[in-house]
């Protein structure tokens, strides 16, 4: 995957001019750059990874996007992810199994430079730093010195991954056709209350992740639209589909209720 390839994409969210800051690392030090966005205008601009942080006077969407028809073994022609905002940031993540392809590596998106920690190793990485992250045959802890956004990339696949403070007890999933599939973290104590719209979850291969207290579970949804919660606790929970060119794609499902 080339990294000059992916756009920043940015939205006005609101009826009003919008003052738009972007913050970037250059040859010469950390440099700002302002703009002006209309109601509801649309910005984009080419990255290297060298974009730091947008900032904003008003709210803003700001998507991440890579054509990633120019990889082998993809026919989906672009791929789109949401950058958070900062609130949405952690510490503690859980990296999902369900999502183990090959040429997988892990993004960071933070202010500061942070260590990650997964498996007893620790890996010194910067803002916008690709890492290799090939072994997902199951899910398995990463953890971060400083708060920061993470996501699993690989050819036709952005996905961000949601920090443990996120958790919710209730998703709402939507899938193109039945019998998707949803990858479900829960704590292990408890893990056999997660329900759904028709009634407890139906899963008895439910595998401990280790370092952690939760344990991961993928199931499929035989129907196009699903919840899956949780009574007493906050869970995690992510979809899955594959195009027809077994081409795989998916996210964290639709927080609902942060409640239990």
């Amino acid at each position: 995957m080339r990294y000059s390839s992916f756009k920043l994409l940015i939205i006005n969210a609101v009826d009003s001019q919008n003052s738009v800051t972007i913050v970037k690392q250059t040859s010469a030090g950390v440099q700002e750059e302002t703009f002006d966005i209309n109601s509801y205008e649309l910005y984009q601009l080419q990255t290297n990874g060298s974009i730091l942080r947008v900032k904003s006077s008003k709210e803003v969407a700001v998507i991440l996007t890579h054509p990633c028809l120019e990889t082998g073994g993809c026919n989906c022609n672009m791929v789109v992810n949401q950058i958070l905002p900062t609130k949405f940031q952690g510490r503690s993540f859980i990296v999902p199994s369900n999502f183990n392809v090959s040429e997988t590596k892990l993004l960071m998106l933070s202010e500061n430079t942070s260590s990650l920690f997964h498996n007893g190793n620790k890996f010194q990485a910067t803002p916008s730093m690709l890492l290799p992250f090939p072994d997902l045959q199951k899910s398995q802890l990463v953890n971060a010195t400083e708060q920061v956004s993470l996501r699993l990339i690989s050819p036709g696949l952005i996905v961000e991954l949601i920090p443990e403070t996120m958790f919710f007890a209730c998703y709402l999933l939507q899938f193109a056709k039945p019998n998707g599939m949803a990858l479900v973290i829960a704590e292990t104590d408890s893990k056999d209350d997660v329900r759904t719209h028709t009634g407890l979850l139906s899963a008895s291969n439910w595998t401990a992740i280790a370092g952690t207290n939760y344990s991961s579970v993928i199931v499929t949804i035989p129907s196009f639209t699903a919840t899956i919660w949780h009574p007493t606790s906050r869970i995690g929970v992510y979809m899955l589909e594959q195009m027809p060119a077994k081409v795989m794609f998916g996210g964290p499902a639709v927080p609902v209720s942060k409640k239990t």
